[in-house]
Order: C-alpha cells, then sequence, then structure tokens
C-alpha cells in the first residue's frame, strides 16, 4: 500500500520505508516516522542542501539505513513515471495559481510556503 503522507502527520505505527523528497525541513520527520531496520531514501533537496541535524543514536540503535540518490538514468525515470501512473499517486499540491500571479507563488516559494506550489499556464495553440 502506497500512500502520501503530510510532513507533521504523527503515525500509530512505524514505517518500513520512508521517501523523503523534500530535504532538510523534513528528514527529522522521516526518522520519526520510519520503523526499527527501515529504510529512508532521501531523494530531494527541495527544502535546502544542507543535510539535517540527525541525532546519530536514533540512526545506528534501531538499525535504520539512509540511501540518497540524485537523479537516475532515462530508464528509472520511465520506471517511476510508469510506478507513479499504475498506482495512481498524485501530488499533496497546496496552491494552484495562474500565471498572472507567477511571482506571489515565487514570493510564497522562497517565504518557506508548505506544500508544492503549482503554477498553471494555458497555452493558446492560435498564438
Amino acid at each position: 500500500m502506497f500512500r502520501v503522507f503530510l510532513h507533521s502527520e504523527e503515525f500509530l505505527e512505524k514505517i518500513a520505508v520512508v521517501l523523503d523528497i523534500y530535504g532538510e525541513q523534513t528528514f527529522q520527520h522521516s526518522m520519526e516516522c520510519v520503523a526499527i531496520e527501515g529504510t529512508i531514501v532521501s531523494c530531494g533537496l527541495h527544502s535546502g542542501g544542507q543535510f539535517a541535524q540527525v541525532d546519530l543514536t536514533k540512526l545506528f540503535t534501531p538499525g535504520i539505513d539512509v540511501h540518497g540518490t540524485y537523479a537516475g538514468n532515462r530508464g528509472d525515470f520511465e520506471n517511476l513515471v510508469q510506478f507513479v501512473t499504475e498506482n495512481q499517486i498524485e501530488p499533496l499540491t497546496h496552491y494552484v495559481l495562474p500565471l498572472e500571479k507567477v511571482e506571489e507563488g515565487i514570493k510564497m516559494i522562497l517565504e518557506g510556503a508548505k506544500g508544492k506550489t503549482v503554477i498553471k499556464m494555458l497555452m493558446d495553440p492560435e498564438r
């Protein structure tokens, strides 16, 4: 079973594999959510490229594996697209703004707005 969780969400049970695509601001939460001998896959730097402060005893004692990846090849990307499509995974989007409000959207991102901010562009093929 696959599910998207909010970064502030608390869990009744620990999770075997956590995919952290945000980075510095969410890594601590990922550490709190992963099960004993679980795995965290960190593949995003959206909240900053510095590694989060980590209590190493909380990493080593429960035997947590951390795997980092930054990019893959075309085949990896195609497999990811197929996986997302087959499992009907959709991003958690908090804001969808029209192109006219692109400055507002950029400001929200720079100020650390939570969640995904999308700028919607409609292309007019007649132009």
